[in-house]
């Protein structure tokens, strides 16, 4: 495993936009209509990585859309951001298909920070 020099801070952004027409589905939905089901489904990936790592207040896990074509959230160490990718793997299967390449890209994103926080751990 090669690690990175720095982990970063705890916050995550991570930039979607081209990404929604990756999922089977999307041509047929409105701009608002693609938001509301981003938005649904990372309210329920942010509230599942909740239970999972019994933080019903939410005071390490944050997970949403923002600023348009954007998800972003905090997860300040490696077991909150297992609790997320957990949660997403979790909802993987109950999301709307429009979805897919999104799921796919944020996946990716906090894969990657997830293992710059073990090399950092290992430093």
């Amino acid at each position: 495993m090669v690690c990175g020099s720095s982990v970063g801070d705890m916050s995550f952004k991570i930039d979607i936009s081209g990404v929604e027409q990756l999922g089977k589905g999307v041509e047929d939905l409105d701009r608002d209509q693609f938001f509301e089901l981003l938005d649904e489904w990372c309210e329920g990936v942010e509230s599942t990585a909740r239970k999972y790592c019994d933080d019903p207040p939410g005071k390490r896990i944050k997970f949403y859309r923002a600023a348009d074509m954007t998800v972003e959230g905090e997860g300040p160490d490696r077991a909150s951001i297992d609790c997320i990718i957990q949660a997403m793997g979790k909802h993987r299967y109950s999301m709307d298909t429009s979805l897919v390449g999104v799921y796919e890209v944020v996946l990716k994103n906090l894969e990657r920070k997830r293992k710059k926080m073990l090399c950092a751990h290992k430093s």
